[in-house]
């Protein structure tokens, strides 16, 4: 094996050559090249793991940046994995830079940079790159030093910016370079952010190359969490540092964890030129006057008790039916809007109408009314709604249990914290999605459910469907050269293609070519399924270019077509449509297929001469039935033939009387 890869026509990706250093957690970084390209042939391929979707929808805002602070995008698509023996999606930038500024999973550089190699090297070209990602209203969500490289050998020159599209955003970022809201989420379910986060992150990147403090490397994830939300980012980072003026202003501005407070990249471009920026204070929610007791502790601030109740929902709903909590914030915090936004939820019945008695979905209320910033909480996770597509895709394609999120979304969890945002963020789009989601759940046919919600909430999942497993589905055309491969291998029989995934995925993505057959795809009978199946797949043949040809697909439909042939009641017409579909399948057009099988003209000939071969059949029947009866008795059939052959008899007399009779007498009046 070479150990080449081919993406499209030009690009090669050599599997012999990983940059580790370059990955980007599940993501790996391989060496490739394109010999076609003018300048920048060496290359860098992101081989993306199937279990986190990658950001497929998001490269039409990243193509086209020409930064030399940024991995420069040069393709994208779907090649075959020999290493894993599958299909994967690939995102293949330019290789313009060398070393990270620190390996991946390291927190900090070995030393501290200096000043003026930090404004130099870091800020200036971070700042150039955050204010045209902005501009193109492109979230990168994967800044962080491990992610920064060194535009020069040696570790020297202005640094770049690494891959931001080949795992959901900020899922493999620390919860120290996230905001405490973002950090609370899980790391899947963070979805998209803002221009803000990724300030933010800029702004942990430049207090870390400050410092060099192991105290903090020491740290977990929930430890860090807990520092930010009891003392501010900016304290957990630089509390104990002595900084000049200058540089508080720009680290107190992209270190705020008031993101209605925190820097723009535009502050950040007007600090570089020198003007003189106010920097904001540390902002805090209304301290309460009393503590709240909880858990044996106690708690100043809604935020941090409504962390606290995220760690212990048991408690956290004794608490909260007992009317505590409104108690507290009416008499020792004053929040008013908190106050409105619990009492609301809660009405009369403590919520019970709204939770059905889920004690779980009504901690996650209540900490949403408390401080709607944070993530719905159930059962120790966190979700923002905007990243449930990614989670919940995750889950399906590692097998894990999915009964969590559609609860959420039949309980309206999501559509609750929606709710209670501020006003003038747009939500709308999202409360359309999660209503969308919620019908589709109510019902249980093919086409809805859980799989339609899945693609619904994730447009960039690739088909989930356990017949496609090995395959990186996009769309029709891609399902369709799969089932051809996997008809060539002899993996599929039975003339059933499409299951409750696939048929989700294209009533999502394609709806015209499946959504008018959803009835006919729920049908129980399976002459109807086969048939249905045949018509959706010569449809997606039919919209597809230069006329591809499918022989194994239609080999597998003519060999499946037995529930169908048996409808045909002549066997010599049976037998010629057979031959038909043999020489048809050979031809590799769907649509010839299911013109055969489902001609309307034979059909409705077929069923005429059957029903004049019933009528026949029935008088023969009777005819026999009548001499099987006189064969039984001979002296009443002889009887009864006597009297009939009697009655024949006299009826003949008695019209030849008559007749002559009416002749005599209109020959007397004649006369």
């Amino acid at each position: 094996m070479s150990g080449l890869v081919l993406l499209g026509k030009n690009i090669t990706i050599d599997t012999t050559k990983p940059l580790a250093q370059y990955d980007n957690g599940p993501a790996k970084a391989y060496a490739a090249m394109d010999a076609t390209r003018a300048r920048g042939k060496n290359l860098i391929a992101y081989i993306c793991d199937p279990h986190y979707v990658a950001r497929r929808g998001a490269i039409a805002n990243y193509k086209g940046m020409t930064m030399p602070a940024v991995l420069f995008y040069v393709s994208s698509g779907v090649c075959d994995w020999p290493l894993t023996r599958d299909q994967r999606f690939v995102i293949v930038y330019e290789h313009s830079s060398f070393e990270p500024v620190v390996p991946y999973g390291r927190l900090m550089p070995d030393a501290p940079w200096k000043d003026s190699e930090i404004l130099e090297f870091f800020v200036k070209p971070m700042a150039g790159v955050l204010n045209e990602l902005g501009a193109r209203e492109f979230f990168h969500g994967s800044i962080r030093l491990s992610n920064i490289f060194f535009g020069l050998p040696n570790r020297n020159g202005a640094v770049v910016l690494g891959d931001g599209l080949s795992v959901p955003p900020s899922s493999t970022q620390s919860n120290l370079y996230e905001p405490v809201e973002r950090a609370l989420a899980h790391p899947l379910a963070r979805g998209e952010g803002t221009i803000k986060d990724d300030v933010y992150a800029f702004g942990v990147c430049f207090a870390l190359l400050l410092r060099g403090d192991p105290e903090l490397a020491k740290m977990t994830e929930d430890q860090i969490i807990e520092q930010k939300i009891q003392h501010g980012t900016y304290m957990l980072l630089l509390g104990k540092e002595r900084l000049s003026g200058h540089i508080i202003e720009i680290l107190r501005g992209c270190l705020q964890d008031n993101p209605d407070l925190r820097w723009k990249p535009e502050d950040i471009l007007n600090w570089l030129d020198g003007r003189r920026m106010t920097p904001p204070h540390s902002f805090k929610n209304k301290k309460a006057i009393r503590p709240f007791e909880f858990a044996g502790q106690k708690y100043h601030y809604t935020r941090d008790l409504a962390y606290a109740m995220s760690k212990n929902t048991v408690q956290a709903q004794t608490i909260i039916e007992s009317g505590e909590i409104a108690d507290w914030l009416e008499r020792s915090v004053g929040d008013s809007e908190a106050l409105e936004r619990v009492r609301g939820f809660l009405g009369r019945d403590m919520g019970k109408s709204k939770t059905r008695g889920n004690g779980g979905i009504l901690v996650s209320a209540i900490i949403c009314a408390l401080d709607p910033a944070l993530p719905v909480f159930y059962k120790d996770v966190g979700y923002f709604p905007e990243g449930l597509g990614n989670y919940f895709a995750h889950a399906v394609k590692s097998g894990e249990d999915t009964s969590d999120i559609a609860e959420l979304i039949v309980m309206g969890a999501f559509l609750n914290h929606l709710f209670v945002q501020p006003k003038g963020k747009n939500v709308g789009l999202m409360i359309k999605i999660l209503e969308s989601c919620k019908l589709s759940l109510s019902q249980t046919s093919i086409g809805h459910g859980i799989e339609r919600c899945l693609y619904i909430l994730c447009r960039d999942a690739m088909c989930l469907s356990s017949r496609l497993t090995n395959y990186f589905i996009t769309g029709a055309e891609d399902m369709m050269m799969a089932f051809e491969e996997i008809c060539s291998r002899k993996q599929l029989s039975g003339g059933i293609f499409l299951d409750r995934h696939s048929i989700a995925f294209l009533s999502i993505h394609e709806g015209h070519l499946i959504d008018g057959r959803l009835f006919d795809l729920n049908s129980k009978i399976k002459h109807q399924l086969i048939l249905t199946n045949m018509k959706t797949l010569a449809a997606m043949q039919k919209r597809m270019k230069n006329n591809t040809i499918f022989p194994n697909i239609t080999r597998v439909l003519s060999e499946s077509v037995g529930e169908l042939l048996v409808r045909f009641h002549d066997k010599e017409l049976r037998k010629a449509v057979e031959l038909e579909l043999q020489r048809a399948a050979k031809l590799g057009n769907i649509s010839e297929i299911v013109d055969i099988i489902d001609n309307p003209v034979l059909k409705n000939k077929d069923r005429s001469d059957f029903r004049r071969a019933m009528r026949e059949y029935a008088a023969l029947r009777e005819e026999y039935r009548l001499l099987e009866a006189g064969i039984k008795n001979p002296e009443l059939f002889g009887r009864q033939a006597s009297q009939n052959f009697a009655v024949v008899i006299s009826w003949g007399f008695s019209i030849l009387i008559i007749a002559t009779m009416v002749l005599f007498h209109v020959s007397g009046m004649k006369g």
